[in-house]
């Protein structure tokens, strides 16, 4: 469940503004016919500053591999596919 009020027990929990944004995206996309929305979730958004300060971080690795997919989305204004490779995240190029 992803939901408002800055709460969770299980869910993915945000602000209220920010399920607002969230609801009123995925409701345009689905009355102008779209059948699904595809949604990708950062826990920060990969500058190399940021990467920086988790390059000692046992999940270093992936959020290098998060960088990518982010870099990927931001330059093709689509979500990222990805396949898991040998442990590693890899793009599929679509």
């Amino acid at each position: 469940m992803v939901h408002g009020r800055d709460v969770s027990i299980g869910c993915l929990a945000m602000t209220d503004s920010g399920i607002e944004e969230i609801y009123t995206m995925v409701e345009q996309a689905l009355v102008h016919g779209q059948k699904n929305v595809p949604v990708q979730i950062y826990p920060f958004v990969p500058t190399p500053a940021r990467l920086s300060e988790e390059k000692d971080s046992p999940h270093a690795a992936f959020w290098t591999d998060m960088d990518r997919t982010w870099d990927w989305t931001e330059r093709t204004c689509t979500p990222a596919r990805v396949k898991a490779v040998h442990g590693r995240l890899v793009v599929v190029e679509q």
